[in-house]
């Protein structure tokens, strides 16, 4: 899996919000390939990232099922404790909420971590607000 190294410098709320932002954008552009070259796909498991995220987001689109109505569209930031950062190495969360051309709403989920003083930005998922 390839995420982006990113400096500590870059893990304030607000340069977070951007790589949110990003995020969104390369979403609403339907730019998969530039999606998954910049942050990566966890949940790409051995297949190419671009298409694991496009077809990840068509199956969760098509699922049947009760969603949430009005959703507004917004970016979370979540910090872990110190504890958790040393032990698991996640420093923090971006949770993206925005909506497709259907009208559903879709969340990106962001993840940071660290080994040492790197830092690195990875797509986690992309599903469907349930």
């Amino acid at each position: 899996m390839d995420n982006m190294q990113i400096f500590e410098s870059q893990t304030d709320r607000q340069s977070l919000e951007r790589f949110g932002q990003e995020a969104v954008t390369l979403l609403h552009d339907g730019n998969f390939r530039a999606m998954a070259e910049r942050f990566g796909y966890a949940l790409a498991y051995g297949r190419e990232p671009a298409n694991a995220i496009e077809a990840d987001l068509i199956a969760s689109l098509s699922e049947d099922g009760e969603f949430p109505g009005d959703i507004a569209a917004s970016v979370v930031i979540k910090y872990f404790e110190a504890d958790a950062t040393e032990s698991t190495g996640l420093v923090a969360a971006v949770e993206c909420i925005t909506h497709v051309a259907d009208g559903s709403a879709v969340l990106l989920a962001l993840v940071i971590t660290g080994r040492g003083v790197d830092r690195y930005i990875t797509l986690e998922g992309i599903d469907r607000v349930r």
